[in-house]
């Protein structure tokens, strides 16, 4: 089945890319770019909100999957290093 989402490659359509491309990678450059509003239809919107997603965070949802599968003595470790 053919993808809707493609867009034919036109030179104009190319050209309206690499437009796209610059303006993105100045965003960057500059500390401004928003990936939520440069691509608010996207999957991915939630990984990179402005809310940051710390090693906090991630340790205890990895933490939280992991407590079957490990020791107590072993998680209570994990646990203070991230309460520090």
């Amino acid at each position: 089945m053919p993808r809707t989402d493609q867009v034919a490659a036109h030179s104009s359509n190319l050209k309206r890319a690499a437009n796209h491309r610059a303006a993105i990678l100045l965003a960057i450059e500059n500390g401004t770019f928003d990936y939520s509003v440069t691509f608010p239809n996207s999957k991915n919107v939630h990984k990179f909100s402005p809310t940051q997603y710390t090693v906090r965070t991630y340790l205890a949802e990895w933490l939280a999957n992991k407590e079957p599968t490990i020791k107590a003595s072993t998680q209570e470790i994990i646990e203070k290093s991230y309460t520090i």
